[in-house]
């Protein structure tokens, strides 16, 4: 559940790029990011997660450069820009050798479980997941920008499957590997 929770920025951002505008849903992406890492940092006495601190930092850097009137993108490409930056920092995460899902599986379990080479598989299928489901969404924010037939309700639809697969499968497997 807290591996969703680090989502919401991006859920933020997605819900009010129509209804606000892009530069205001980017602050307010960050502002939720700020707070999970604010969180993190003075609350939850750890260390900040790969997923909140990158999405701080990319939608810090996108809020920033969309104030500048020459950095004028459109909708859809702030959009691919973002689905892009949390792509590569699944990926980064991934090939830096620490998904960021082991960040989340940890607390979740004791430190002997944690040590086990099936658990390390587990997140590293689950980190994968999430990397597939992103990488699905670049290519539908890609398709919505340069294929006329490929409709926003299309995006949307392809959009939302990709990423409840990979929730469904973020559920399933440990469940699967636990018995």
């Amino acid at each position: 559940m807290k591996l969703l929770l680090a989502f919401v920025p991006f859920i933020t951002f997605a819900l009010l790029e129509h209804r606000l505008g892009t530069h205001p849903a980017l602050v307010a992406a960050t502002a939720v990011s700020a707070l999970l890492v604010i969180r993190d940092l003075l609350i939850l006495r750890v260390v900040p997660k790969t997923l909140e601190l990158g999405s701080l930092i990319l939608f810090g850097v996108l809020a920033f450069a969309t104030r500048f009137a020459e950095f004028a993108p459109s909708i859809l490409s702030v959009r691919l820009l973002v689905d892009a930056g949390l792509l590569a920092i699944v990926l980064g995460s991934i090939f830096a050798g620490r998904p960021f899902t082991l960040q989340y599986a940890r607390e979740r379990v004791s430190p002997e479980v944690a040590a086990r080479p099936a658990f390390r598989r587990t997140a590293d299928r689950i980190a994968w997941a999430w990397a597939a489901a992103f990488a699905v969404i670049v290519l539908a924010d890609l398709a919505m920008m340069y294929v006329p037939s490929f409709t926003t309700s299309i995006g949307t639809v392809v959009i939302l499957a990709a990423l409840l697969a990979a929730a469904w499968f973020t559920g399933w497997l440990p469940k699967r590997v636990q018995r």
